[in-house]
């Protein structure tokens, strides 16, 4: 993908999960280009240009504090940071990421937090505080996130056609943000594809999120949890008759397999209830009006490869467009015409 467009990846920056996968391939990028252009200097060949590699972080200080000091010894913040190795029980940032954006809860100068009452981040063997602090939606991270990405996708709406929708406030203490839904490209925007791999509860409600921002994601059926839910849930749909949105089984089938997958969900019958909307609510607008925001690769398949990775981005992306009528095609070659007309008079004159 990084080859063939000018591609940001954005996550959450720690250096565990996909992250680190992300990261540990970036690096071998990396490490062949400079070994392809060594062999090209070898031959007397002017080294291939190669498109700016972006992998972008995005955390809150608070969760990487107890391994990255942010301070100098006096107390001044630090103009350059070094990442060290993740060390055990401790979350660190990856340093395969060409980019940091830090989050702080408080402003500089203060302690981000009080901390006589957080208790030092660290990892246990089933991620389960990892999960807590990347994927909850009241995340102050998270909530930077989505609005850092709403206003990339913003930039790249087209301004016609134009319905305002309003979105819960992505950030502590601000107002609720306003989405343009239109058209993903434009000759200068920022398209945006979102990939989805395993997944808890919390993760489920920011899928939910994209798809009413209208953004294509691309689920990886068979990595588990979330990703396999949703796949099934949409199957189930596209597969049956489209009136089981109004008939219980489907609802019932979803509560089974979110307890199997959740058993913190058994015991909490408003936090599964409103997961299982989510997921109902995500497959039923997956397709509107000819486009698709949801697609689905099978890693068990043999016949997807993810060496294909760049395909399915670009395929995703593709799908979830409006279709331009020959008539709008027509009219607007035409005013392009005229354009182009005019201004060349304007140069004879």
């Amino acid at each position: 993908v990084v080859n063939v467009s000018e591609v940001w990846f954005i996550t959450n920056g720690i250096d565990i999960g996909m992250p680190k996968v992300i990261g540990s391939t970036f690096r071998d990028e990396i490490l062949l280009r400079r070994a392809d252009d060594t062999w090209a200097k070898q031959m007397d060949r002017e080294p291939k240009e190669h498109k700016k590699l972006v992998l972008i972080g995005i955390v809150c200080d608070d969760d990487i504090k107890d391994s990255i000091h942010f301070h100098s010894v006096e107390d001044k913040l630090k103009m350059e940071i070094k990442v060290p190795q993740n060390e055990h029980a401790k979350l660190s940032l990856n340093s395969d990421h060409t980019h940091f954006i830090i989050i702080r809860k408080s402003p500089i100068g203060s302690s981000s937090t009080n901390i006589s009452e957080t208790k030092p981040t660290t990892i246990d063997t089933d991620n389960k505080l990892l999960e807590k602090i990347t994927d909850s939606t009241e995340n102050v991270t998270n909530k930077f996130r989505n609005r850092f990405e709403a206003f990339l996708h913003q930039e790249a709406l087209q301004q016609q056609d134009i319905t305002p929708i309003k979105l819960p406030s992505l950030t502590t203490h601000c107002q609720p943000l306003l989405i343009n839904k239109s058209n993903l490209l434009s000759e200068d925007g920022f398209p945006m594809v979102c990939t989805l791999v395993h997944g808890t509860p919390e993760t489920i409600e920011l899928v939910y999120r994209k798809i009413q921002q209208e953004i294509p994601i691309v689920v990886f059926k068979g990595t588990g949890l979330a990703a396999d839910l949703i796949a099934f849930a949409y199957e189930e749909i596209n597969t049956k008759n489209k009136k089981i949105f109004e008939d219980d089984y489907l609802k019932v089938e979803l509560t089974r397999c979110l307890v199997d997958e959740y058993p913190e969900l058994k015991d909490n019958n408003l936090k599964r209830n409103e997961i299982r909307n989510y997921v109902m609510s995500i497959v039923k607008e997956a397709d509107k009006e000819g486009r698709k925001f949801l697609s689905f690769v099978d890693v068990n398949n043999t016949i997807p490869s993810l060496n294909d990775f760049h395909k399915f981005i670009l395929s995703a992306l593709l799908q979830g467009q409006k279709t331009v009528t020959d008539d709008k095609v027509n009219v607007e070659s035409k005013e392009n015409i005229s354009l182009k007309q005019s201004d060349k008079l304007k140069r004879i004159a």
